[in-house]
């Protein structure tokens, strides 16, 4: 489980990392490509979120698969994508 991976990295880094919200996602894989001109979370892959499909709360928001189109914010369906993963965020 993603969630248990985090958790086990916060207890070894001693800091505070969370999985992202949709914002933060979006306004960091936008910022680094404005500034170094990298694509984030390209060729199908993305990160799944804190926000949840209100239609279906038990699906997470992804985002991901960044190219010169747009971003791509979809639902997480357990077993749907195996391209989806977990960014984290560190808490300041």
């Amino acid at each position: 489980d993603q969630k248990q991976l985090l958790a086990t990295h916060n207890q070894k880094s001693q800091s505070i990392y969370e999985i992202p919200r949709l914002l933060e996602s979006v306004t960091s894989i936008l910022i680094e490509h404005v500034q170094s001109g990298i694509w984030l979370y390209t060729d199908f892959t993305s990160t799944r979120c804190q926000e949840m499909l209100p239609s279906k709360p038990t699906n997470p928001l992804v985002i991901g698969d960044f190219n010169k189109g747009g971003i791509y914010i979809d639902f997480y369906s357990v077993g749907a994508h195996k391209y989806y993963g977990v960014g984290a965020c560190r808490k300041l």
